[in-house]
């Protein structure tokens, strides 16, 4: 650590995101994939395929958002919204039921090479 710096550094902040751990297309891909086939379980009726195509068409204009306001967007809007695209309505339960597989396939997914591991190390 650089002694000379008053007040002294306690700690640096990553974001993860590329930054720590890749995460692209897979990673997307898979996560999109899972709230997919919840969105499908959870309105009967509804095409996979119709489903999928709501989906994309959400995410991205989130993703435009995003990009355009530099403000986060909450994937539970992603399924409310597609849903809604869908002419059906999710409950909180199902909606909280797709976060849910949304954080098991994310940390499936979010996986740091060991260089990351040595750098943290190292910081420490």
């Amino acid at each position: 650590m650089i002694s000379t710096l008053e007040p002294s550094v306690r700690g640096v902040l990553f974001d993860y995101g590329n930054t720590l751990i890749p995460f692209g297309k897979r990673e997307m891909d898979a996560e999109g994939a899972v709230l997919i086939d919840h969105l499908a379980d959870s309105l009967p009726g509804v095409d996979r395929a119709d489903v999928a195509n709501a989906f994309r068409d959400v995410r991205l204009a989130k993703f435009r958002f995003r990009r355009e306001t530099l403000r986060e967007t909450d994937p539970r809007d992603v399924l409310r919204e597609t849903a809604a695209a869908l002419g059906g309505e999710l409950t909180d339960q199902q909606v909280e039921q797709g976060m849910a597989a949304h954080r098991d396939v994310f940390v499936e997914c979010a996986v740091a090479a060991p260089v990351v591991h040595d750098v943290l190390t190292t910081l420490k």
